[in-house]
C-alpha cells in the first residue's frame, strides 16, 4: 500500500512538473563597463582634523562637458605624508573620473551613464 501511494505520489510530481510553461524568457539584463574621462571640478569642500593622526576628506563635485554628467565623490586620506592629489587641487581644475555606462547587450542603447569615482 505505501508503495502505491509512493508511485501515485511520484507520477503526480512528474505530471505536474512537465506541464509547466516552458515558454519563459528571461528578461535582458543591461550590460556595463568602465572609461576614464577628463572632466571638470566644480565644486570642492576640504576637511582636516587630527585624531591620532592626519585626517584629510575632500568632498569633491566634477561635471563633464562632453557627456553632460555631473559627479560627487568623497576621497579620504589618512596619515601625514602620502599622496593627496585631490587636496591640492581647486575649482576649474581638470581631473581624470571614471565613468560607468550601463546599455543592452542586444540593442546597444544605454541605459544609465554615472561618474562612479574621481581621480587627480
Amino acid at each position: 500500500m505505501k508503495r502505491f501511494i509512493s508511485l501515485i505520489l511520484l507520477a503526480s510530481i512528474v505530471l505536474i512538473l512537465t506541464s509547466c510553461n516552458s515558454d519563459y524568457v528571461p528578461k535582458e539584463q543591461s550590460v556595463s563597463y568602465a572609461k576614464d574621462i577628463q572632466v571638470v571640478i566644480t565644486e570642492l569642500d576640504k576637511k582636516q582634523w587630527f585624531a591620532g593622526t592626519a585626517q584629510r576628506e575632500v568632498k569633491v563635485t566634477v561635471y563633464s562637458e562632453e557627456y553632460n554628467l555631473t559627479g560627487k565623490d568623497t576621497v579620504r586620506y589618512t596619515g601625514m605624508f602620502g599622496r593627496m592629489p585631490l587636496w591640492e587641487a581647486k575649482e576649474g581644475d581638470t581631473v581624470k573620473a571614471r565613468m560607468i555606462v550601463c546599455y543592452m547587450e542586444s540593442t546597444g542603447e544605454v541605459t544609465n551613464r554615472y561618474i562612479d569615482k574621481v581621480y587627480s
